[in-house]
């Protein structure tokens, strides 16, 4: 119904050491009201590759780029009578949100012997999103960047199977944020400039003891810190806003 139309395609290649699997998909619907259509594409790869005894390399990326019109807001009994209207400034304003989005995770995992072991991680995120709404249009960009490493030990005790596991993990977000003024579809004055720029970073030891097969015992401990940075570089008078701060948790 309303011009729905959704397709998902997917085609995987493998042997004994390397697997991959693509899938790509899209989805189209025309809404039941004005300034209503829908357009999203998306495709994605998980791999898995040069797979050994001691060594293996997965990989993970994601494309997604969507294109949705706003209708705005009517009041109910508008709605009631007309079920496809919309809210005029957004209709003048062709009001929609956009987004495109690449995220790509690459993960190691090494055995250097039958006890010990390491897996570490790499993630970077990257969106563009663009708004424009009944007198605002709003413009931002978020790039994340991420890893995690962690080491593991897993001997016997006695009877009792364990697993020492320590590491860290740190996430870098630096996020660009600006509005403007918009009217009739005529972009206006900036409203606002902002950088927000979060860090949040944490070491962590972890015990885990199984002396049944029902039974797990976990002791675990991690000090975690949240440096943030926000930054508004718009100009007043003679000076910015509040150019920057810092807080650190």
């Amino acid at each position: 119904s309303d011009g729905l139309f959704r397709t998902t395609s997917s085609i995987g290649i493998g042997n004994d050491r390397t697997n991959i699997l693509f899938s790509y998909g899209q989805q189209k619907t025309d809404g039941y009201r004005l300034n209503n259509n829908s357009k999203k594409d998306f495709w994605d790869v998980n791999a898995s590759l040069y797979n050994t005894a001691k060594s293996t390399i997965t990989v993970f990326a994601q494309y997604t780029k969507s294109n949705d019109q706003l209708s705005g807001q009517v009041d109910s009994l508008g709605l009631i009578n007309y079920p496809d209207s919309s809210e005029l400034s957004y209709l003048k304003n062709d009001s929609h949100s956009e987004l495109e989005s690449i995220r790509l995770g690459i993960s190691h995992e090494y055995n250097f012997s039958r006890l010990l072991s390491n897996k570490t991680t790499f993630y970077v995120g990257i969106q563009e999103i663009g708004q424009g709404l009944s007198t605002i249009l709003t413009k931002t960009n978020k790039n994340t960047f991420s890893i995690r490493s962690a080491f593991i030990y897993s001997p016997w005790i006695g009877n009792v199977a364990t697993r020492f596991k320590i590491g860290m993990e740190g996430t870098k977000n630096i996020y660009y944020q600006k509005s403007y003024n918009l009217t009739n579809g005529a972009l206006g004055s900036l409203r606002t400039d902002q950088e927000l720029k979060p860090l949040q970073w944490h070491v962590f030891g972890a015990i885990e003891l199984t002396r049944a097969q029902s039974t797990l015992m976990v002791l675990s401990a991690s000090p975690n810190f949240i440096p943030y940075g926000n930054g508004d570089l718009q100009l007043s008078g003679k000076g910015y806003v509040n150019q920057w701060a810092f807080v650190v948790f």
